[in-house]
């Protein structure tokens, strides 16, 4: 019983639900801590454990064992340097706004890998290290230390060239340190993202925050207290970075999908009033090969919605954008489907017509007039990847898959 009271009691603490990892990873970290303090009663170390912050810290210490790499799946950071380099700097780091600071949060951190791939980045955007504040918070204060010593095996660089290591890291023996510069950038610190007081005095605060494998830990009410808790740190526009099976989990009431494969980035929607209004990032039209932003992109630039093309839209499915813009979705359903009578081969008014409804909730027909989008242009990336978000969130793994592959051709 006392295993059962331990994994329940972890879940009180730091949300981490016993359903969603190995079994023998708790019954593991139970044993060797009680191996530590010499204990053959479990029931006696679970009443250490609810007694002693100390012996709590060296539980989740053993039972936190992140796997993380530098650049781990590189299209987050490709997207990353993307966004800064055409969206920020462009709109927000003009010459007479360079008091502005770009602000990015890294949660859970693990041992730093991740906040300093995120620093790295941005300095290759062009970013100066005082016109940005990289952030890593964790649950793990033993982690937290390992990452603010900056010292890392090869084992962290299993997705990097030799370069990397050599532009960044100074070799000894085996190890690889960081460069000081770089520590010294990145602000560390120990904390919970369910514990009420998370946040509270950064709200509205981030530009982009990552927060990548922590969701698939949590139970649904759980999940939902930290993405709600994420949303409101966020400032208007910010970007949410997640991990690849987390994205059927994210409540489309608060972040828009970016169409960017393999990113698994979002964008932070107003709460109030619903809106489906565009969003003002510029993304490539696929990723680039090694993360590498290369060449003149002003041809293959996109708009991640409908708004990029008004000007070339007839005007009444200006004015449908508009009303689904106010919530009115109804009456933008009504003057969308009117348009479609008469012009029924027009792709973009029916991806239009399909995020009005899946904005109103309509996920069925939201389905529908994505396919029939897709039927006309087989390769429309927005509606190929809204389809595949939807088929993802109502369980047919097999239809997303094919739309997956289908994206990345």
């Amino acid at each position: 019983m006392s295993h059962i009271e331990i994994a329940a009691f972890l879940k009180q603490k730091i949300g981490m639900d016993a359903t969603t990892v190995s079994p023998s990873a708790i019954t593991s970290a139970i044993r060797q801590r009680m191996r530590a303090l010499n204990l053959t009663n479990e029931r006696v170390y679970y009443r250490l454990l609810q007694s002693s912050g100390g012996e709590l810290q060296e539980f989740i210490d053993a039972v936190t064992v992140p796997e993380t790499w530098f650049l781990r799946d590189r299209e987050p950071f490709t997207f990353l340097k993307h966004y800064v380099t055409h969206n920020y700097i462009t709109h927000n780091y003009l010459p007479q706004q360079r008091h502005s600071i770009f602000r990015v949060l890294s949660v859970p951190c693990a041992s730093g890998e991740e906040p300093y791939s995120i620093t790295i980045t941005l300095m290759e955007s062009g970013l100066s290290l005082n016109a940005f504040q990289v952030e890593g918070i964790d649950v793990s204060q033993k982690m937290i230390q390992k990452a603010i010593r900056g010292v890392y095996t090869m084992n962290s660089f299993r997705m990097t060239a030799p370069e990397f290591q050599a532009r960044y890291f100074t070799a000894k023996d085996r190890e690889y340190e960081l460069h000081k510069e770089i520590r010294d950038s990145v602000r560390f610190s120990r904390d919970n993202i369910l514990d009420p007081q998370f946040g509270i005095n950064r709200l509205s605060f981030y530009n982009v925050i990552f927060c990548r494998n922590l969701l698939i830990y949590f139970d649904q009410r759980d999940r939902d207290r930290a993405l709600h808790r994420l949303h409101q740190m966020l400032a208007n526009d910010g970007i949410l970075f997640v991990g690849h099976s987390e994205m059927g989990q994210i409540p489309q009431s608060l972040f828009e999908a970016i169409p960017y494969s393999k990113a698994y980035a979002y964008r932070k929607l107003a709460l109030c009033p619903q809106s489906i209004a565009a969003s003002k990032i510029a993304i490539p039209t696929s990723p680039l090969d090694q993360g590498e932003i290369k060449g003149d992109f002003s041809a293959s630039l996109k708009s991640i919605a409908t708004t990029s093309v008004d000007r070339n839209l007839p005007n009444p499915l200006d004015e449908a954008r508009k009303l689904a813009d106010r919530g009115l979705l109804q009456e933008a359903i009504s003057i969308g489907k009117s348009y479609l009578e008469r012009h029924r081969t027009d792709v973009e008014a029916y991806v239009l017509l399909a995020q009005i409804y899946q904005a109103q909730g309509s996920e069925t027909e939201a389905m529908h007039f994505f396919q029939r989008a897709l039927y006309l242009n087989p390769k429309h990336d927005d509606a190929l990847f809204h389809l595949y978000l939807l088929k993802e969130k109502m369980g047919d793994r097999a239809g997303a898959e094919i739309l997956r592959q289908r994206l990345q051709q």
